[in-house]
């Protein structure tokens, strides 16, 4: 989005190459378009300072850590070639009110499933009686492949339309509508 800023640090939406025209006393004066700094929010569409959202939740890093693990390798593309770094991903896209509200208590739900379920080796023979709330664990999941995939958009275009129907499910993710028609776990 572009701006222009006035007198008195007043700001106007532009089009792409529109000048900005103010008339101070007898004067016009013509102000060059600037480009804003702020961002869209990739899940409530706020326009503000963005924060860095984990594309996996900071859980699984912080488990393998206490685990004894090294730091997980991760795919970065920079400047169109992919290298692996030891790093947690993350993406910085994400309003603070987003990143550390619903996407927040939705890792802590993650958690509490990964403590119970998922880190624990079973026997053979054991029984396991996986309980869940789905619309919690859905959200999460459609989170973590939200996640991934702006992170990585190259790798999408297979599924041209996997990040447009992930990005349309956002207001179900912040349990604000009934789950898409289509989902199925």
């Amino acid at each position: 989005m572009r701006y222009c800023y006035g007198p008195g640090g007043t700001a106007r939406k532009l089009g792409s190459r529109s000048p900005c025209l103010y008339a101070v006393g007898a004067f016009l004066v013509i102000y060059t378009p600037v480009m804003s700094s702020y961002r869209k929010c990739a899940y409530c569409g706020s326009v503000g300072q963005l924060t860095r959202e984990h594309v996996f939740s900071r859980f699984f890093y912080s488990r393998d850590a206490k685990a004894g693990y090294e730091k997980v390798i991760s795919p970065v593309n920079r400047h169109g070639k992919e290298k692996f770094v030891q790093s947690e991903l993350t993406i910085a896209d994400v309003c603070s009110s987003c990143n550390s509200g619903f996407l927040s208590h939705l890792d802590q739900y993650g958690a509490k499933l990964y403590d119970e379920f998922f880190d624990v080796i079973p026997k053979p023979g054991d029984r396991i009686k996986f309980r869940y709330e789905f619309d919690v664990l859905a959200r999460w999941l459609l989170k973590l492949a939200y996640n991934a995939g702006r992170m990585q958009k190259e790798k999408w275009l297979k599924w041209p339309d996997a990040l447009g129907i992930l990005a349309e499910a956002t207001p179900y993710m912040r349990a604000e509508t009934r789950p898409p028609r289509n989902l199925r776990l």
